[in-house]
C-alpha cells in the first residue's frame, strides 16, 4: 500500500509539472537564454507601432508652423517668405462675415444709447429743483404718507400735546368743525387742530377681513350697509363741492382681491389751483375704462401727461388724439402705457365732473373691484357719515450730535396727510420755532401729478374769485393761497422744506413711479 500511494504521489506531481510547461512560451530552440537585450526589446516595440510623420513634413503638407520648423530655418528663408496684409484680411472678414449683422448692430447701438439717455433723465428727475425763498411754502396738493420735522429746539408742543385737558381738546375739536379763524386761540390749540380731517369710512378692510366679518349669518348684510353708507357719504360731499361749501376731496380705492390697482381721484371747486371751473383729477387709467367712461357715459376728458401723438396711427378714430397717442401701431391697444403716471385724466367743467360722479356712484364696484372695501373719502369739511380723523405725531427724540453739526429734535407724523393739515400743521410748527426747522416728505404715488399746470389765464381765475368763500379753508389768507396756480410746482411735489430767518425754501421732484 505504501507503494501505491508512493505512485500516485509521483503520477500527481508529474501532472503538475506538465501543466506548468504547457503555460510556459516556447522558446525556439536555436536560442539559449542570458542577458535581457533592451535593444531587442524596442525594435519589437517599433516594429508593432504605426510610423509618426516627421513634424517638419506634416508642418510642411499641413501648412501649420512649428517650433521646429522656425528654428532649423534660415533667415534669408524668413526673407523669402510671402508676407500677409492684415488691412486687406481684415476688410475681407468684415465685409463677408459681419455685412449680416450691421442692422443688429445698428439696432443695439440705439437700444443702448436710448437705454442712457433714459437712465440721464432719471437721474435728473430724482435730483431736486429749488424754488426761490419765500415767506409761505407753497401749498402742494399731493397727499403725504410721512412727514419729518427737525429744528435745533426741542418740540414743546407735541410734548405738552399729551398732557393737554379736555378743554382744549374740546375748543380745538370745534374750532376745526366750525373753520374758526386762528387769531382767537391759543398754540396748543391750534396745535390740535391742525391735525384734524374729515373721512369716510372710519376704518377700510382689507378683502380678507372683509370676508371674515361677512361671513356670518347676522353680517350677511354688512357690505351692503356700507356700499349704502358711503352712497350717502359721497353723494353730500359731492354736493357740498357744488354749492361752494367745500373746495376740494379725496377719493381713493383700496386694495382690491387680487392685488388689484389702487386708484385716487381729486375733486376741486372752481378757482382751485388756478383752474377755472370744477374739476377732477384721476391719478391712472386703462383703455377699458377710458372706453367704458366714454361710450356708456359720454365723457370728454384730456390725458395731459399722455406722449405727443404719432403722425400715423391707426386707432379709433372716435377717440380724442391724446388718447389714441395711447394706441400702438397697428390699432392695438397701447397697453404699455396703462395704469402709468401718463394715463392721469383731467375733466374739467361741471357737466363732465358730473359724468364722473354718476359713473363712480353707480359703478363703484367695478372701479373698485370686486370682493373689496367701499373707497376712502377725505376732505376739509364735514359731511354726511362722516368722521372726524386725528393723526398724532410723535416726537423721535434728539439726534446724535455730530461733529461740527448741532444737536437735532425729530418730530416725525404718518399717515394719510392732505394738504390741509400739512400746510396748517407747518404754520403752527413755524410759529413756535421761529428760528429755524426743515421737513422732509414722502408723497403717496398716486397723488404725484396732482400738481397739474392750468391751461387758463390764471390771473382771470383768481379776480373772479375774490369773493371769500369757506368751503374748508379757516381764513381769507388761507383762501387766496388755495387758489394759487401751481407755477413751478406743476407736474412735481414738494421734497423737503427749509425755514430759516423767516423765509422758506423749498426742493421740488418728481414722484415715483405709479406702482
Amino acid at each position: 500500500m505504501k507503494e501505491n500511494a508512493a505512485t500516485k504521489r509521483q503520477n500527481h506531481g508529474t501532472l503538475l509539472s506538465n501543466a506548468a510547461t504547457a503555460q510556459q512560451p516556447t522558446v525556439p530552440p536555436s536560442s539559449k537564454l542570458g542577458a535581457t537585450s533592451f535593444a531587442a526589446i524596442g525594435n519589437i516595440i517599433r516594429q508593432e507601432q504605426p510610423p509618426v510623420p516627421n513634424a517638419r513634413q506634416e508642418a510642411q503638407t499641413s501648412g501649420v508652423r512649428t517650433f521646429a520648423d522656425i528654428t532649423s530655418r534660415s533667415a534669408n528663408a524668413f526673407q523669402q517668405e510671402p508676407q500677409i496684409d492684415s488691412s486687406s484680411r481684415l476688410e475681407q472678414l468684415f465685409s463677408s462675415g459681419f455685412s449680416l449683422h450691421a442692422e443688429d448692430a445698428s439696432d443695439h447701438f440705439n437700444k443702448a444709447a436710448a437705454a442712457a439717455l433714459q437712465e440721464q433723465q432719471k437721474a435728473a428727475d430724482q435730483q431736486p429743483a429749488a424754488l426761490p425763498s419765500s415767506s409761505e411754502p407753497p401749498l402742494d396738493w399731493s397727499i403725504k404718507t410721512a412727514v419729518r420735522f427737525s429744528s435745533p429746539e426741542p418740540f414743546a408742543l407735541a410734548e405738552e400735546a399729551v398732557f393737554i385737558s379736555a378743554g382744549t381738546a374740546s375748543t380745538a375739536v370745534r374750532a376745526f368743525a366750525s373753520c374758526e379763524t386762528d387769531d382767537m386761540r391759543s398754540l396748543q390749540e391750534r396745535y390740535q387742530s391742525s391735525t384734524m380731517s374729515w373721512q369716510h369710512p372710519e376704518t377700510c378692510y382689507p378683502p380678507a377681513t372683509l370676508a371674515a366679518l361677512c361671513s356670518g349669518k347676522a353680517n350677511a348684510d354688512l357690505l351692503e350697509q356700507r356700499q349704502a353708507a358711503w352712497k350717502d357719504a359721497f353723494r353730500g360731499l359731492y354736493h357740498a363741492l357744488r354749492h361752494r361749501q367745500c373746495d376740494a376731496f379725496y377719493l381713493t380705492t383700496p386694495l382690491g382681491a387680487h392685488q388689484q390697482k389702487q386708484n385716487m381721484v381729486f375733486f376741486g371747486a372752481a378757482g382751485i389751483a388756478g383752474r377755472p371751473c370744477l374739476h377732477a383729477i384721476m391719478s391712472r387709467s386703462t383703455l377699458g375704462l377710458r372706453t367704458a367712461m366714454q361710450q356708456q357715459y359720454q365723457l370728454t376728458f384730456t390725458i395731459p401727461l399722455a406722449p405727443p401723438p404719432r403722425k400715423c396711427h391707426q386707432g379709433d378714430p372716435t377717440l380724442p388724439d391724446d388718447l389714441a397717442s395711447l394706441q400702438t401701431k397697428g390699432g392695438t391697444s397701447g397697453r404699455e402705457q396703462d395704469n402709468t403716471r401718463e394715463s392721469l385724466l383731467y375733466f374739467e367743467g361741471p357737466v363732465e365732473v358730473q359724468g364722473l360722479f354718476e359713473y363712480l356712484f353707480n359703478e363703484s364696484r367695478r372701479f373698485c373691484g370686486e370682493g373689496c372695501d367701499v373707497p376712502l373719502l377725505m376732505a376739509p369739511v364735514a359731511f354726511p357719515s362722516a368722521c372726524l380723523k386725528q393723526l398724532h405725531p410723535k416726537v423721535l427724540g434728539a439726534s446724535d450730535s455730530v461733529k461740527g453739526k448741532a444737536v437735532q429734535h425729530r418730530l416725525e407724523m404718518k399717515g394719510s396727510i392732505p394738504p390741509w393739515v400739512l400746510d396748517r400743521f407747518t404754520g403752527v410748527i413755524k410759529d413756535a420755532h421761529p428760528a429755524k426747522f426743515q421737513m422732509v416728505a414722502e408723497t403717496a404715488p398716486l397723488s404725484g401729478s396732482f400738481n397739474v399746470q392750468p391751461t387758463s389765464d390764471a390771473s382771470a381765475v383768481r379776480a373772479s374769485l375774490s369773493v371769500f368763500h369757506a368751503g374748508g379753508t379757516a381764513n381769507s389768507l388761507e383762501a387766496e393761497r388755495w387758489r394759487s396756480p401751481p407755477g413751478q410746482l406743476a407736474n412735481l411735489v414738494m421734497r423737503d422744506l427749509i425755514y430759516s430767518d423767516g423765509q422758506f425754501v423749498t426742493r421740488l421732484t418728481k414722484c415715483s413711479t405709479v406702482t
